[in-house]
């Protein structure tokens, strides 16, 4: 099993741990109170039977594969991994150029409404001078 498959088996093995940790704490606090009646699942089993079914054999697998990949072929992984940055470069600045239209939009916007209210504050100002 590679290195990455390694980690994964450790990772869950950690989290059945504290899954039975938690499911020990809640029996005692359960058996330590005066309820009756309620019965704990049986989470460490549960987690027992995922981790040795077919589906978890499978992605362990496919997690082995990305690792071999990642560390046997660096020089695939190096070409995968330029083509990644050059369409996030891309994106990034269609992005600013999408978000610089906005803002030129926003300053037009803000400029006719400027125009407007001093084209009504001189309306006003007539209309007062007339009525006076």
């Amino acid at each position: 099993m590679h290195l990455l498959g390694s980690h994964y088996e450790l990772f869950t093995d950690q989290i059945k741990a504290k899954l039975q940790e938690i499911n020990l704490r809640l029996a005692f606090a359960l058996a330590g109170s005066n309820v009756s009646g309620i019965q704990l699942p049986d989470i460490v089993g549960t987690v027992t039977r995922a981790h040795s079914s077919s589906d978890a054999a499978s992605v362990l697998k496919q997690i082995s594969e990305i690792g071999q990949f990642v560390c046997n072929n660096s020089r695939t992984a190096q070409f995968h991994e330029n083509g990644i940055l050059r369409y996030a470069q891309a994106v990034t600045e269609i992005d600013i150029c999408f978000l610089e239209q906005i803002r030129e939009e926003i300053c037009m916007g803000m400029d006719a409404f400027d125009s407007l209210a001093s084209m009504e504050e001189s309306t006003t100002a007539k209309l007062v001078s007339i009525s006076n």
